[in-house]
């Protein structure tokens, strides 16, 4: 049993029992409430077939847009509805607005496309923009799950039959809950969140991905050539220079080579953003600082920001980007956050944790 699989039967299951997890809540959800999941086009589907049990997943507060009590997270079960439906057809409907985004494709899509790839069905049905998707990263995925799943008939939405009712992947990645996490409704905080599901299968592809030559970095700071918004950016920069890591733009890697970096990492340094979506591919023993900027004076540039205060919520501006620390920590892995201003960081605040992880993975003090 690994990391995951552990930290997810010992969670409580009250939406399969009814009753409670001592020690970790104090009440019995009802599984019929708020706490069902949305299927993309707004049609609830429970699944009948469960590959992964419903369960519940307390995050403890580190980052600014989690409240002090931290985040209490409600997955139901993942697997595939198939009541009165044709079996040769797995069928996803609908595809998420932001195709092109990294995170959103790694977390959300690439799950759906695995669940359905994994049916029984023989004939997958995928919606043409994800289909058709063509970043340098849906390329390579698509290129690597057509060899994989060669014995599969993978057809376009566009040309399928909607009379004939193919069975339906569920991954409950997102929540039509409005109840209050503070004072911020629940749903945000669940949005395009990786279920353990996620979690689980995209780990498994560690292996596929081990031929590649390993780029020998273990300790390293994600550098956004494209959103490098930092203030005296050069001196930020070299300052990871200086304590003995490597800066990278991810942008200039492949998705194997992505996979094999965060897979042999043991120290991880990023802004908040679509890279450290990778740390699906890292092992729990991994130590991870994620730096977050919770300022919205300059409004074109995210922001993770503490929505439970005021229940403000900007799409694309600020949100409850509560992404990575979520996945650090059912992982397993080590999770720090510094919050920064404006862009603008205390590097000595950061010194600190940086040497801190050092010392943890054996590599001495800065």
């Amino acid at each position: 049993m690994n990391r995951l699989q552990f930290f997810v039967k010992r969670q409580l299951s009250c939406f399969d029992t009814g009753v409670n997890n001592p020690g970790t809540h104090d009440s019995v959800v009802d599984f019929s409430g708020d706490p069902c999941t949305y299927y993309r086009e707004h049609t609830i589907y429970e699944p009948d077939k469960v590959v992964v049990s419903a369960c519940i997943v307390d995050v403890p507060s580190v980052s600014p847009s989690e409240p002090p009590e931290g985040v209490r997270y409600y997955f139901c079960a993942s697997g595939y509805y198939t009541k009165n439906r044709n079996r040769d057809y797995c069928v996803i409907y609908s595809s998420w607005r932001n195709v092109k985004n990294y995170c959103h494709w790694t977390l959300t899509e690439l799950s759906y496309i695995l669940f359905a790839l994994d049916s029984d069905a023989h004939n997958i049905v995928i919606p043409d923009n994800l289909l058709n998707a063509d970043e340098h990263f849906h390329r390579e995925w698509w290129s690597f799950l057509r060899q994989l799943y060669k014995h599969k008939n993978i057809l376009p939405l566009s040309e399928f039959d909607k009379s004939i009712k193919g069975i339906v992947p569920v991954n409950h990645d997102t929540s039509n809950m409005k109840g209050l996490t503070g004072q911020c409704e629940y749903r945000y905080y669940h949005h395009a969140r990786a279920t353990p599901y996620c979690l689980s299968r995209l780990f498994d592809f560690v292996d596929a991905f081990n031929g590649v030559h390993d780029l020998n970095v273990p300790r390293f700071y994600i550098h956004r050539r494209k959103k490098d918004y930092w203030l005296m950016k050069k001196r930020f920069r070299g300052c990871f220079l200086v304590w003995g890591l490597k800066v990278l733009c991810l942008e200039d890697l492949s998705v194997s080579q992505q996979v094999n970096l965060f897979n042999n990492a043991d120290c991880v340094i990023g802004t908040h953003g679509a890279g450290l979506a990778n740390l699906v591919f890292s092992r729990s023993s991994a130590h991870i600082i994620e730096i977050v900027d919770r300022e919205i004076e300059i409004m074109d540039r995210e922001s993770v920001y503490p929505c439970w205060q005021d229940g403000k919520v900007i799409p694309g501006v600020s949100a409850t980007r509560t992404y990575f620390h979520m996945i650090a920590f059912m992982r397993g892995m080590h999770y720090m956050c510094l919050e920064s201003k404006n862009y603008s960081v205390d590097l000595r605040a950061l010194e600190l944790k940086v040497s801190s992880c050092l010392s943890s993975v054996g590599s001495g003090e800065i």
